[in-house]
């Protein structure tokens, strides 16, 4: 990162702290029968972020995975937990039917309970964090930066080419996708094909085709083939607006975006002020269709129109207000990843932690979030193409109530340290795109917290990792015998 960006967020990051002050203040009027419960509260958050804050000094590379987490905690079970405490009325699409979404704002207890469990599971993983930091620093331990090795000509080489095979085989899996109504969201899954291949093609499309790109994108940028490198980026964007068309999804161009985001944060692409405008609009321009994406989501389930008309019908709903669209679009991004709400309804509706039970229900079909969509919220079983994701302390209450928030908040501290620090050593050769995948898969636990429902995704990312790092190996100890 820029040393001056550094400078500014080392003299700003403090002001994260007002965030409690104000909050505090603001709400302190709904919990005035327990005064001095939700003041405890509120400091032990505030004393948390700030023991974690002097231990992460600025924005520097090797702090990536902490200030990415603390961002999502402050922003998920903080932030918003002040908003709703006021106005709940934004969360209400997003959780289930009416009837535990007026049960939950009607229960003032039970929204004190989650901020509890919230400020627990906060104050363990900043701790957690903040301790490695400090120790790590106390033994010298240093962190090693990935270094380019190998021929930059062939690094180049393989750019290229794996551009060009990744490209036609998106393009050819797209097609299947479309054929076969692969993953379409808010869908009945259809006839299955032969040996998984519905399952298959879907972790390729979604898992291996991304990496792929951003491995390509990788080498071109350090072997210096800049264009290559510019097009693979752009190659990795039409991939999300054309899953975005094919799967009914509303973060599909999104995600592409972040993952770029990922490569920058992980050094393995530097983007001039102009192409860093281009990815800013094409982000406005992403919240812009998540409005038009959720039209089009339900014509396309409810009329199955083609794409192009369905598409095209979405866009006359919609209206051409863009403004207000990006508007929504901000406020559907901010609310869409489960956070402390989850918690409040789960506790409101009388959720208990599963305990031993819980090795059954994440064996299940739909594992956890499948319970608490179709068992602490019934009233989702009309709609069972639809699974609701419980969030990342969700998922540890459900699991196994205070002990599992508490054993999985140290953990996930401890990796944002430790994780980050063992892919970031120089003998990877694929290192940033290994980083990346690490942070998209923190990225989803910290959000969507459905961690028994991740173990493919995992999975498949991980295989593909170690096949690009191998191949890597491979074909970087020998010279090539050829000129570009």
């Amino acid at each position: 990162m820029i040393s001056s960006a550094n400078e500014y967020i080392a003299k700003i990051k403090w002001t994260l702290l007002l965030l409690f002050f104000f909050g505090y203040f603001l709400t302190l009027k709904y919990f005035d029968n327990n005064i001095v419960e939700y003041l405890t509260y509120n400091l032990l958050a505030s004393i948390s972020c700030a023991v974690l804050l002097t231990q992460i000094k600025s924005f520097e590379q090797k702090y990536t995975a902490v200030w990415i987490a603390l961002i999502l905690l402050l922003s998920g079970y903080f932030l918003r937990f002040y908003w709703i405490t006021i106005d709940a009325l934004p969360v209400r699409v997003m959780l289930a039917p009416d009837n535990p979404y007026l049960t939950m704002v009607n229960d003032r207890n039970a929204l004190l309970q989650a901020f509890k469990l919230s400020v627990i599971a906060f104050t363990s993983f900043s701790f957690s964090a903040a301790a490695l930091l400090f120790f790590m620093r106390k033994q010298n331990s240093q962190v090693y930066q990935h270094s380019a090795s190998g021929n930059s000509t062939l690094s180049g080489l393989i750019a290229k080419r794996s551009l060009l095979v990744i490209t036609l085989l998106m393009l050819v899996l797209a097609y299947i996708t479309y054929k076969y109504h692969i993953g379409e969201m808010g869908a009945a899954s259809g006839e299955a094909l032969p040996f998984r291949l519905k399952g298959v093609i879907f972790y390729v499309r979604t898992i291996f085709i991304p990496l792929v790109i951003l491995l390509s994108i990788y080498l071109a940028e350090r072997s210096g083939h800049i264009i290559a490198s510019r097009l693979g980026a752009l190659i990795l964007i039409m991939h999300g607006v054309m899953d975005m068309l094919l799967r009914n999804s509303r973060s599909g161009l999104l995600l592409s975006l972040l993952l770029l985001v990922f490569l920058m944060l992980a050094d393995g692409i530097k983007l001039r002020r102009k192409e860093k405008v281009f990815v800013g609009v094409m982000v406005m321009l992403a919240f812009f269709m998540i409005p038009i994406m959720t039209e089009y989501r339900q014509i396309r389930v409810n009329y199955n129109l083609p794409y192009i008309e369905a598409f095209s019908s979405a866009l006359n709903v919609v209206g051409k207000d863009w403004l207000t669209q990006i508007f929504k679009g901000l406020q559907f991004i901010f609310f869409r990843m489960p956070g402390i709400e989850s918690l409040w309804c789960m506790i409101a509706n009388r959720a208990e932690p599963l305990g031993i039970h819980s090795i059954d229900v994440i064996n299940s079909k739909n594992g956890i979030a499948g319970y608490l969509t179709y068992v602490i919220y019934p009233g989702m079983k009309a709609f069972p193409n639809s699974l609701l994701a419980p969030g990342f302390c969700g998922w540890f209450y459900l699991v196994a109530g205070l002990p599992a928030i508490v054993l999985g908040s140290l953990f996930t501290g401890a990796l944002s340290v430790l994780g980050w620090k063992f892919l970031d050593r120089r003998y990877f050769e694929s290192g940033p795109v290994a980083q990346v995948f690490f942070l998209w898969m923190f990225f989803m636990v910290l959000t969507e917290g459905p961690l028994n429902s991740m173990v493919y995704m995992f999975l498949v990312g991980l295989i593909t990792i170690m096949v690009l790092e191998a191949g890597l190996r491979m074909f970087t100890r020998k010279e090539p015998n050829f000129n570009l």
